[in-house]
């Protein structure tokens, strides 16, 4: 039973030291893909309109209402609700 115990640490011992020596063993990555879109907006039949907002105001306006809706809460505010 010591003996079959003895056998299987080593081979257990062998078999991490050879996953050991597969990881450490480098990888090299090749390029990575690409891929051209071309630019050129000459030939599009409607014109560029951004999908959301126009002027610096309305920016402003679209990322407080969807980013920082929290500061429009006043910082007493706990959440509860008051029953009368």
């Amino acid at each position: 039973m010591a003996r079959s115990r003895g056998l299987y640490g080593t081979v257990v011992l062998a078999l991490l030291a050879a996953a050991g020596i597969a990881a450490a063993q480098t990888v090299e990555l090749g390029e990575a893909p690409r891929r051209f879109e071309s630019q050129d907006t000459a030939g599009w039949v409607q014109p560029i309109v951004p999908k959301s907002a126009k002027t610096r105001a309305e920016v402003a306006a679209l990322y407080h209402s969807t980013y920082v809706p929290g500061d429009a809460v006043p910082l007493t505010w706990t959440g509860l609700r008051q029953h009368w």
